[in-house]
């Protein structure tokens, strides 16, 4: 076999695997995350479309489950795991051209979100919550009782 050839046989084994990838992603995320691919698609069977979408949902429901109880006790991880245990069965509602994969994977950002918030709060408070009411401010080092006052 010739060089060329094998470039040539080389050259069409990875674009086949790249559509296929490509593929995969789409059915994976959704066409509206993941466009399908350009040109022939590799044909996958019915079987292996079906464990494809079974795993996806599996690990949306549970990206979705962890990412519901974060939102909901963003400060307390005990919390966080008890509820997101009960939640594992609930099936996250993707938007049109998407999976519940990717729905499960957008619950999670918003718990993510929400708990960086909580970890913003305590490192470095807010002046002014969403009530309007001022948080303590931290104490001014010149008028004494702050970390530097040495009056003691």
């Amino acid at each position: 076999m010739s060089d060329e050839k094998k470039d040539r046989d080389f050259s069409q084994t990875v674009d086949k695997l790249g559509r296929t990838a490509w593929g995969l992603g789409t059915r994976l995320f959704g066409p509206k995350i993941v466009r399908p691919p350009e040109g022939a698609q590799e044909p996958l069977s019915r079987e292996t479309e079906i464990a494809i979408d079974a795993a996806g949902a599996t690990i949306g429901r549970w990206l979705h489950a962890a990412g519901r109880a974060i939102e909901a006790h963003p400060m307390d991880p005990g919390a966080a795991v008890g509820e997101a245990r009960q939640r594992l069965n609930e099936v996250p509602e993707p938007a049109e051209g998407e999976t519940p994969l990717t729905a499960g994977a957008r619950d999670l950002g918003g718990g993510l979100m929400k708990l960086a918030e909580g970890v913003l709060d305590v490192v470095a408070p807010r002046r002014a919550h969403a009530t309007g009411e001022e948080s303590p401010a931290a104490p001014d080092p010149d008028e004494g009782g702050g970390p530097t006052d040495q009056s003691g």
